[in-house]
């Protein structure tokens, strides 16, 4: 075969766990002025769930968009699932996580519910960063829920970061693996 022949197409998606899918649209989002909004404004127009996955999650004005935007979503009967990382979430206030609790989010540590936790294996983390919403449109990229992000790494102290905007059958893959964390958490499967 050719390098330009894409032969290995069937045989990497088995591989990898995830079949190469057609009929997926994918915009890019660069830095705060254009990730932000997409996704709180996704979040804002949920009908039936939002799915949300972060490594890193801090108390802040970010993190105040996000509790504000789920907390309105799951008072009107969205289900909203978060996950964040049990390394991750230690610069987030327990206030902000209870606020959000009390208005109905899921909200779930991943690998371990306290950072003084000790487990077999300290590396098993997420550093997944997903969002999900009604299952039709998805987030992913290296943003985090953190006001480090608000910048575009011109200045210092705060990180460049792109995000892709996803819609189309990889949404389903995107929700699988949310799921999976999930499930490996909770014991309990997403439905």
């Amino acid at each position: 075969p050719s390098p330009g022949n894409y032969w290995w197409v069937p045989i990497a998606g088995p591989l990898l766990g995830a079949e190469f899918l057609k009929g997926n649209t994918v915009e890019p989002l660069v830095n705060c002025r254009e990730i932000f909004p997409a996704m709180l404004a996704a979040i804002r127009a949920a009908k039936k769930s939002v799915t949300l996955e972060s490594y890193i999650w801090a108390s802040g004005q970010v993190s105040d968009q996000f509790c504000a935007a789920l907390i309105e979503r799951a008072q009107q009967g969205v289900k909203i699932h978060a996950l964040v990382d049990g390394a991750g979430d230690l610069k987030l206030k327990l206030s902000d996580v209870n606020r959000m609790k009390d208005a109905g989010v899921e909200f779930v540590v991943y690998g371990r519910e306290h950072w003084y936790d000790l487990k077999f294996n300290l590396n098993h983390r997420s550093h997944r960063k997903l969002l999900i919403v009604d299952g039709k449109v998805g987030f992913t990229g290296g943003v985090c829920i953190d006001d480090k992000w608000l910048g575009d790494g011109a200045t210092p102290g705060f990180w460049r970061e792109t995000q892709a905007r996803i819609t189309g059958p990889a949404v389903r893959q995107m929700q699988a693996v949310f799921a999976a964390n999930l499930l490996q958490t909770t014991s309990r499967l997403l439905t």
